[in-house]
């Protein structure tokens, strides 16, 4: 059997990371390719790290006349990598993370984090082949574990002739409940002003990340509006906050966070600016949300910004005002009615399973509504090295999140049968108490209520999560089955 190896890479964090983390993703790759090898011949194109080699490694498989394509990212990376890739090859897929830790390091954070960041890659490439309606199989798994893996042995045994690509077994909802249980008004609510006011995005996503795009058509099927603030917009209202503005804003932020590392007069006085001119545009615009992406001119390379807006960001969610990240529109749509059916919502990214504990490390780079533990949030600011823009680094928030009963959702449009629909992808669990102290944000261990972590996770994959997704405190399967009734939404629920 000839096998198609898909590994991919993303130069955007080369900056931020170590001058020998190119040439680690390219061990990595090659680690794969030899565990592969147990099964067949692997046509390996090296690390795939742009639309251009994407397009050269699929006339690669075509030349070698490849049976089985492996996806098997090597950090996250754009998924119209993958795209590009398997362009007009109808053959098996297997999606894999190979993970690189057992259980979680002591000393985990952001760096490592983007490092090691494979099951972040799965779902941005998984999420894709759901939209395009393209079948897939998906496992977690050590990369020592590849060689000797009865998952992987099976799914090549089955394709050995294979010339479609294999089902996926979806599973639909099936729940039954009392209608009294629910919170009929905080779905209501959540409803109403998803179709009434709109989400404001500031800034487009990072090219080529296909897993968090909508369209006009997508945000018409569900009533929601969207509209567009100009970086002209955001840099004026920047430059129109007034100095004493500023300065209370600053003594508000100091008073009510410590400082987990020093931060310059400077950095906190032009986060705290962001900060007014982000609550300013979404007063005026009369905003329940929406999306910004620090990742280009409207922020860290903006001359006139040349910072992050994390500290913003988060502030905004404390009053009930939540915005994504990497200019992904469809999940504020999930950030604003997890808000308004739980009373917090955290936006957050899987970055690597922990084996051992049988739990899933949830973190993000820097944000987020620290209402998620109103009793003891234990907030803290700090530099955030890991992204630094024209004038250095923003301000990164942390905050510890507590043992809790929990729902994790994740949004996507998505094409299925030939039918564009919207789907919310739903998993029940518990957190445990935050753990790593060295990340840029704040983070906490989950653990599926009714699945292993690799198998929760592998589930969440094929049903079509994005590499982002909204963490709230409680269980709320209930109130999300009417509220996807009400905006046209399929849920699909993990377990």
């Amino acid at each position: 059997m000839k096998i198609g190896l898909i590994s991919v890479y993303f130069g955007l964090f080369d900056d931020a990371l170590p001058p020998t983390f190119r040439q680690e993703r390219e061990a990595l790759n090659k680690k794969i390719e030899k565990g592969l090898s147990q099964y067949g011949k692997v046509i390996n194109p090296g690390l795939i790290d742009n639309e251009k080699t994407a397009l050269i490694a699929n006339e690669l498989y075509r030349k070698e006349k490849v049976q089985t394509l492996v996806y098997s990212p090597t950090m996250a990376a754009p998924p119209i990598y993958l795209k590009n890739s398997i362009k007009n090859l109808n053959l098996p897929i297997l999606c894999i993370s190979p993970q690189e830790f057992k259980t979680t390091p002591k000393n985990y954070n952001t760096d490592l984090g983007t490092e090691h960041s494979t099951l972040v890659g799965l779902t941005m490439g998984t999420n894709v082949l759901v939209r395009e309606g393209i079948k897939f199989n998906v496992y977690v798994i050590h990369v020592d574990d590849i060689p000797v893996s009865k998952e992987i042995e099976i799914f090549f045994n089955k394709n050995k002739n294979a010339t479609q690509i294999i089902d996926t077994d979806e599973k639909e909802s099936d729940m039954k409940f009392s209608s009294s249980q629910i919170n009929h008004s905080k779905v209501a609510d959540a409803v109403n002003k998803l179709k009434n006011y709109p989400l404001i995005t500031l800034g487009e996503p990072i090219s080529g990340y296909l897993d968090v795009e909508m369209t006009e058509k997508d945000a018409d099927l569900i009533g929601v509006n969207i509209k567009k603030i100009s970086k002209k917009e955001l840099n004026n209202s920047f430059k129109n906050i007034n100095d004493i503005e500023v300065e209370n804003n600053i003594k508000e932020i100091s008073d009510k966070f410590k400082e987990g590392r020093k931060i310059k007069k400077e950095t906190l006085e032009r986060s705290c600016r962001l900060n007014l001119a982000l609550n300013d545009i979404a007063e005026k615009n009369k905003a329940i949300g929406g999306t910004v992406n620090c990742h280009g001119d409207f922020f860290r390379w903006n001359p006139d910004i040349g910072i992050t807006g994390c500290l913003g960001v988060s502030c905004l969610a404390e009053k009930d005002t939540l915005f994504s990240c990497t200019g992904d529109v469809p999940t504020s749509i999930a950030l604003v009615a997890a808000k308004i059916i739980s009373g917090s919502a955290l936006y957050c990214e899987c970055y690597t399973i922990d084996f051992k504990n049988d739990t899933i490390l949830i973190a993000n780079g820097g944000e987020g509504d620290f209402t998620i533990n109103s009793e003891s949030p234990n907030l803290r600011i700090l530099p955030e090295d890991h992204y630094m823009g024209e004038f250095g680094p923003g301000v990164a928030v942390q905050f510890d999140i507590e043992e809790m009963e929990a729902t994790l959702i994740s949004i996507s449009p998505t094409l299925i049968n030939k039918k564009n629909e919207w789907r919310i992808i739903l998993a029940e669990g518990t957190t445990s108490k935050s753990a790593h102290q060295h990340m840029e944000g704040p983070n906490t261990m989950f653990k599926f209520k009714t699945k292993s972590a690799k198998k929760g996770f592998e589930e969440w994959a094929l049903l079509g999560a994005t590499h982002h997704a909204v963490l709230m405190p409680g269980y709320h399967k209930k109130e999300f089955e009417i509220f996807c009734n009400e905006m046209n939404i399929n849920l699909k629920v993990v377990g």
